[in-house]
């Protein structure tokens, strides 16, 4: 067995303000705050019924999606979109893409709170 040291650390600061919920993130997988819908990335973002497993819905196909993240009240989806560093805004429950987050070069997304 070989011991490696590591020759350089990356460093992750993260800060959070106040005391309001947030939001479920996940690398590949999230789940509804009521439980009846699972959010699946990989390439696109596909929407699960999670009583029976139907597909409801599919967005950002083809797209890789790094992460994803849903709102507290379960509205709206975030995801991380690989290829481009971005996040987009998508509607969880129609799956419609809304827009996107301003900047590039994302590489992880970590926490959504409600504004």
């Amino acid at each position: 067995m070989a011991e490696l040291e590591p020759v350089a650390r990356a460093g992750v600061e993260l800060a959070k303000f106040g005391h309001q919920a947030a939001g479920v993130v996940g690398r590949r997988v999230v789940a509804s705050p009521d439980g009846r819908t699972i959010f699946a990335g990989g390439r696109g973002v596909t929407r699960i019924d999670a009583e029976d497993l139907a597909v409801l819905g599919r967005s950002l196909e083809a797209r890789p999606v790094e992460a994803i993240a849903i709102t507290p009240d379960g509205t709206t989806l975030y995801a991380l979109v690989g290829d481009a560093g971005r996040i987009a805004k998508i509607d969880a429950a129609s799956g419609e893409v809304l827009g996107w987050v301003d900047g590039d070069g994302f590489d992880r997304l970590v926490a959504v709170v409600p504004w």
